[in-house]
């Protein structure tokens, strides 16, 4: 998968996740028993994170190497 491919992902997940902010930050607020204001400022922080993590993903330098074969995890190295 390439970096760009990851970005369109996370993208997605940020648009989801913005499309159903009201919905999440009511779950997060039951399940927490926070206050609702509480509950949508963490939703709001996330849906950033993925826009972020988004672009950057794009400026990720380096090699993608097996890291752990039974985990079938990678690790970046530059």
């Amino acid at each position: 998968m390439t970096a760009f491919e990851r970005a369109e992902i996370l993208e997605k997940a940020a648009s989801i996740l913005s499309d159903k902010a009201d919905e999440a930050a009511r779950i997060i607020a039951l399940e927490s028993a926070e206050p609702i204001a509480f509950a949508r400022a963490e939703v709001a922080r996330t849906i950033e994170t993925y826009k972020i993590s988004a672009e950057e993903v794009k400026r990720i330098h380096g090699e993608t190497i097996p890291f752990d074969a039974a985990a079938q995890a990678v690790l970046a190295t530059q």
